[in-house]
């Protein structure tokens, strides 16, 4: 996550150009932090989770919750700290930190890509109508984001003021250090990526690819004026459209998109469906073959081009 390849990362003239910022930014985006809503969120954070760099469990910060007002020499400090930092973009030094726990996904413990880090923070076919679908698999998706085109992509979503000023000050800075069992590493500065662990992340990356379907030309779907081009749950897009010919373009589509915002896939995780049509040439994304499938996980679900024989 530390590594970045093209250096683009702090380059704002870069992502000036490729992100349009004219449009003013919503004024709630300067609004004063209400205690109340400290606290409401205090009262979303999860008990027993080993805490940050700061050591301090979410379970000490909840004993404020019950003040209809801050009145407790800690929940001062609290309400000061975080109003400070959303008043000014200064985020103090201890908060830049996160620890990152490396957790094997596969066997082979000297592959690093089989590590995940944790952070311590059938319609279609009864219309008998031709349809093509693409699942697309995002590689590493919250380590690729590049900070400067995240600022620049949620001004141009009309995120900016204190709002914005205290997320660019999450990312001037940011660090990590590994734990493994005891041993904790010396901090290093990490170059792009959402922070790990933090609670804004998703919602931080759902803005950085939210229009990864800009133009791409989708289907016509009885009832609707519009067209739609796919579907988008997170990180998981689907693709859809007519005709192979047409998927294929909005995968051309896809891929400018994705090397404009220096994102990639794993294209052997992605697979292509199609409705009532058989797949008789290679589609490409990224330069590289996506294979088709008749069975797709996605959300968690397991899509079949036909439904399972029942005794």
């Amino acid at each position: 996550m530390a590594r970045y390849a093209t250096g683009n990362n702090r380059c704002s003239n870069k992502w000036e150009n490729v992100i349009n910022t004219d449009s003013d930014y919503y004024p709630e985006c300067d609004s004063t932090i209400l205690w109340s809503e400290i606290t409401v969120a205090l009262a979303e954070t999860p008990n027993n989770k080993a805490p940050g760099a700061d050591g301090m469990p979410s379970e000490a910060w909840k004993l404020v919750m019950a003040e209809p007002s801050p009145t407790s020499s800690l929940a001062k400090l609290i309400n000061k700290i975080i109003n400070i930092m959303y008043d000014t973009g200064n985020i103090p030094q201890f908060l830049e930190t996160s620890v990152v726990v490396p957790v094997p996904k596969k066997s082979d413990l000297k592959d690093p890509d089989n590590y995940r880090g944790i952070s311590l923070i059938p319609t279609l076919e009864k219309l008998n109508k031709e349809t093509w679908l693409c699942y697309i698999d995002y590689s590493k998706a919250y380590d690729r984001v590049p900070h400067m085109a995240l600022l620049h992509k949620l001004r141009s979503v009309g995120i900016g003021g204190k709002l914005l000023n205290m997320i660019k000050g999450m990312y001037d800075a940011p660090k990590i250090a590994v734990r493994v069992g005891n041993e904790v590493s010396k901090t290093t500065e990490y170059l792009c990526g959402v922070r790990q662990g933090y609670p804004a992340s998703p919602i931080l990356l759902d803005f950085y690819i939210s229009d990864v379907f800009k133009n791409v030309l989708g289907v016509r779907v009885p009832g609707l004026a519009s067209l739609i081009p796919g579907l988008l749950f997170a990180d998981d897009p689907v693709l859809l459209a007519e005709s192979s010919v047409d998927l294929q373009a909005a995968l051309d589509t896809i891929t400018e998109w994705l090397d404009t915002c220096e994102m990639a896939v794993n294209a052997s995780k992605c697979g292509i469906m199609t409705i009532s049509r058989e797949l008789t040439t290679d589609l490409t994304l990224q330069g590289k073959k996506v294979n088709f499938t008749d069975q797709y996980t996605y959300l968690g679900c397991i899509i079949c081009l036909q439904l399972p024989e029942t005794a």
